[in-house]
């Protein structure tokens, strides 16, 4: 099934981001971004040349070695890893194109791809793609999209690697320098949805399991200093969601999550990162 986005208006989106959450075990709520199917979360990050990393998480909040996956990336105006779209049990990974095409990549389950497929058009109208796990809570990985309008949009997936309706879920999205789809962040097994704001602050959306909001609340101050803020999963094998993010400098920082919402205290796990032009 191909879907057209509903903004069709030309908005050129330069990415730095676009990480996915992910558990070692499996609920409608959580995505899997175990991509080289060891069980542990991984990252994928994309550098200057276009060429693609598959960096393996070691379940304790460092890595393996990286490994090449992709190249010729930087054709790629933005990459998102839904999790497993297409209902095969391994991690997928989502691109658009500078055309506004939407490419699905199926992976393999062992850190490789199956062959691409396109799964939209018109998507060059959106001006961020996030992949927030399964936010209308039918068990399948879905998808939001905010349009050059600030308008926020969910693309519901339907299990197999494309989209029932678009609807409506959001207005005034454009005042968000950044967006997140942790998966559920706060502990009450519906995924949630973080966005920075101009002024740095960060708020956290929870999700109410059907598509929509609970009252948003802020969590954090000051992170306009991150050029990029993806959420991984459970990082650190505590069982619960983390976020890693780049400052300007290049260092990436993880922010072990509490289970309720916040944070623990702030750990470095790299450096030299802003090579990279997606972290996803």
């Amino acid at each position: 099934m191909t879907v057209t986005a509903r903004a069709l208006t030309n908005y050129s989106f330069a990415l730095a981001a676009a990480a996915e959450w992910k558990f070692t075990f499996k609920t409608s709520t959580q995505k899997i971004t175990d991509f080289d199917g060891d069980g542990k979360s991984d990252v994928l990050a994309r550098d200057s040349g276009g060429v693609l990393w598959l960096y393996p998480g070691n379940g304790s909040g460092g890595w393996l070695s990286a490994r090449q996956i992709g190249s010729g990336w930087n054709a790629m105006t933005s990459i998102e890893s839904p999790g497993d779209f297409n209902g095969d049990g391994k991690m997928d990974v989502i691109a658009r194109d500078s055309g506004g095409v939407l490419w699905l990549y199926p992976g393999n389950g062992s850190g490789g791809w199956l062959a691409a497929r396109q799964i939209g058009t018109g998507w060059n109208g959106m001006a961020a793609i996030e992949a927030p796990g399964d936010f209308n809570g039918d068990g399948k990985a879905d998808v939001i999209a905010r349009d050059a309008n600030g308008v926020l949009w969910l693309y519901p997936g339907n299990g197999s690697g494309g989209w029932l309706a678009a609807r409506q879920i959001g207005s005034g999205w454009n005042v968000m320098t950044a967006i997140d789809g942790p998966g559920d962040f706060d502990g009450d097994g519906k995924a949630d949805v973080l966005a920075r704001n101009s002024s740095g602050v960060l708020w956290l959306y929870p999700g109410n399991g059907s598509g929509g909001w609970l009252a948003a609340r802020q969590i954090g101050s000051g992170w306009n200093v991150m050029t990029a803020m993806e959420g991984p999963g459970d990082f650190d094998g505590d069982g619960k969601v983390d976020v890693v993010a780049r400052n300007g400098s290049g260092v990436l920082w993880l922010y072990p999550g509490d289970g309720s919402g916040g944070w623990l205290a702030a750990r470095q796990i790299g450096s030299g990162w802003n090579v990279m032009t997606a972290i996803v």
